[in-house]
């Protein structure tokens, strides 16, 4: 399955783990290194509250905008 993450394709064939061969984005989050709780997610043009991450399932073609929020001062 080709998907585009931050306008980047990505195959992720490799890391679906479970049988259904589906995985959902915060599965995806999780194995890209990213603070579930610390991310804003545009999922194909919309934004998604991150209650909704376990419930999207990605499909072949979808474009993810994953941006980070860090604080500082």
């Amino acid at each position: 399955m080709k998907i585009f993450i931050n306008s980047r394709p990505h195959l992720i064939e490799n890391i679906i783990s479970n049988n259904f061969n589906k995985i959902n984005i915060n599965q995806l989050l999780k194995y890209l290194d990213y603070e579930i709780t610390s991310v804003v997610i545009e999922y194909n043009g919309l934004v998604i509250e991150s209650s909704r991450f376990e419930k999207i399932l990605i499909k072949d073609g979808d474009k993810l905008e994953i941006l980070s929020i860090v604080g500082g001062g």
